[in-house]
């Protein structure tokens, strides 16, 4: 284990280095950006947006670079010039080479599989009418509001976001963003289960997620489809099969009367395009599917849909695979609190969208320090105990940014706190606040 974190940040800075010698793929202008020497050349500006927290632009850039006597000094508005040049893209090719790089030591399995959670989260940007993301007045809002839509790939089991997709909220399509990243989901050695909530709950991204030879399980609502409407609200575990075509001939027209098969909308054989496509597959098309009831504790049923077998995955691991399915959303709030994406320093969406991908390479350079930390677990403990992921995310901050010269994981393991597994509370359930960006421009 020794030496992870030294590795990470040389792996981290090599890669910036490396992103640096293909600058014109990245850059706004090739050939004229960033061809002449400056104080912030390519891989030190995309440094500079990597280590920012939640404070000013001004304090970020004071901390990184004005109080060393050594270093040059950095105004604001050359930093914003200066990123101004750098496409998002740049970002999102270290995350993906940073995940390339150091996903080989991401060894938590749940008997032999890995764990990978789908979800997403509005993120809240800067007013501005004339983009794509504005949401016009409503009586959520009397001005308006923009938002950017989230979708990412998790690995639950080792506290890591593999993939994202970032879209326009009020275009937003989370079934089209997770077959997106599904389909370029890296090969691995061991099995992998993708877990999703009810906005994901679709036959054409299951069979899709099953075309990748990785099984899914989702929650679907309880009238999901017409064969689960008619099943009774009662606890059973069973398999369906059904045909599902997408050509509306009068033959096919008398066999869904018959409830024979399932017509869907398919993609034009003609090239045209059309919006409502929601099958992908070849047309007609036989599908199996396991589906679970259960009764919660409230007295509500919920309805599991998977393509695992009983043998190994009986109820009581299924439930317990989806209540797994919760650590996205506490990701979520790390990334949005700890890591700092609630606190843009930008109303420009190129950069903002740099910041996204920034704050996600940070959250799994914090995160896999974090996991090579080991907690002396004493016997007389009543609760286990993990490191505390946002003293976790300061550390590697300050060393990343080499403020700290000492043993970063013995400091870690000085800030810990207990796992309180079972813990449940009501979810309050409120409207979002759509005015509280919250801009560190100036």
């Amino acid at each position: 284990m020794a030496g992870f974190e030294e590795s990470y940040r040389n792996i981290l800075i090599s890669n910036l280095n490396d992103l640096e010698k293909e600058a014109e793929r990245f850059v706004m202008s090739p050939g004229r950006d960033f061809s002449r020497r400056r104080k912030l050349p390519f891989a030190e500006t995309m440094k500079a947006v990597l280590y920012m927290e939640g404070n000013s632009l001004n304090k970020e850039l004071c901390d990184l670079y004005n109080l060393q006597p050594d270093n040059p000094f950095i105004t604001k508005s050359a930093f914003v010039q200066q990123r101004g040049k750098i496409r998002h893209e740049a970002f999102e090719e270290a995350f993906r080479r940073f995940n390339a790089d150091t996903g080989v030591n991401d060894l938590n399995l749940y008997q032999g599989y890995r764990l990978i959670a789908v979800d997403g989260y509005d993120v809240n940007i800067a007013l501005n009418p004339d983009s794509d993301t504005y949401f016009p007045p409503n009586n959520r809002s009397d001005t308006g509001f923009n938002q950017l839509h989230l979708n990412a790939l998790y690995d639950i089991l080792n506290n890591t976001f593999l993939d994202c997709v970032v879209q326009s909220a009020p275009k937003e399509h989370e079934v089209e963003a997770a077959r997106m990243m599904v389909k370029r989901l890296q090969k691995s050695s061991c099995r992998t289960i993708v877990i999703a909530d009810r906005g994901y709950a679709s036959l054409d991204l299951m069979e899709t997620i099953r075309d990748q030879n990785v099984d899914f399980l989702f929650r679907v609502p309880n009238g999901f489809i017409s064969e689960l409407a008619r099943m009774p609200m009662a606890e059973f575990d069973t398999d369906i099969s059904f045909t599902i075509v997408t050509e509306q001939t009068k033959e096919t027209k008398h066999l869904f009367a018959e409830g024979k098969v399932k017509i869907l909308p398919g993609p034009s054989k003609f090239g045209k395009r059309k919006k409502d496509v929601s099958w992908f597959h070849p047309s007609p098309y036989l599908m199996r599917l396991r589906v679970v009831r259960f009764q919660l504790e409230t007295g509500e049923y919920e309805t599991l849909v998977t393509s695992l077998g009983r043998n190994h995955f009986p109820i009581v691991k299924l439930k317990e695979l989806y209540h797994l399915r919760w650590g996205i959303e506490t990701s979520f709030r790390w990334l949005k609190c700890a890591i700092g994406l609630t606190n843009l320093h930008s109303r420009k969406e190129e950069s903002i969208m740099q910041e996204i991908f920034a704050r996600l390479l940070m959250y799994n350079f914090c995160a896999r320090i974090a996991n090579s930390v080991i907690i002396e677990q004493p016997e007389e403990n009543v609760h286990v105990y993990k490191v505390n992921f946002s003293q976790a995310k300061h550390i590697c901050f300050s060393f990343l940014n080499n403020s700290i010269n000492i043993d970063i994981r013995e400091l870690m393991r000085r800030y810990v706190e207990p796992v309180r597994p079972g813990r449940s509370d009501k979810r309050k359930l409120r409207p979002k606040s759509v005015i509280c960006f919250n801009c560190r421009v100036a």
